[in-house]
């Protein structure tokens, strides 16, 4: 194994693809039009700190843009509330990817397992409703 420096990062922010659902539209009755949607919100983390290991990111952009240079104790200040994260460079699935195109592949990537995941819980629910249907309740317990 060697002691190979990390990649250099120039992002200022980093990104990560996030699905979230909107509910349907509702008519005067305030009864539901519609099962509503799925969309894709993109989300950009403010580089923080790059270490030897990995990056820190800002959590809530609503501080707005702050350079981690000019003011290091605010840095140190927001990692340690927890406002920050650390994403390291050598994992194999990142919490945000410093380009949209490594974004999108990570959000593929989540999605995948996320429909495998849930269909095998279809495939077990199935079966198990089908052993509901067979019981057969005539008989006694001993």
């Amino acid at each position: 194994m060697t002691n190979a420096p990390p990649p250099e990062t120039k992002a200022v922010f980093w990104y990560r693809y996030d699905d979230c659902r909107f509910a349907a539209p509702l008519d005067e009755f305030d009864a539901p039009i519609g099962r509503g949607r799925v969309g894709i919100n993109l989300s950009h983390y403010q580089l923080l700190r790059e270490t030897p290991k990995g990056v820190w990111v800002l959590l809530n952009y609503s501080f707005g843009f702050i350079d981690p240079a000019a003011d290091p104790e605010w840095v140190r200040a927001k990692i340690k509330a927890g406002l920050a994260r650390f994403i390291l460079h050598t994992a194999n699935r990142r919490f945000a990817c410093a380009t949209r195109e490594e974004a999108k592949a990570s959000f593929i990537a989540r999605k995948k397992r996320q429909a495998g995941i849930y269909s095998a819980r279809l495939r077990d629910a199935k079966e198990a409703l089908a052993l509901g249907y067979a019981i057969d309740t005539t008989k006694e317990d001993l």
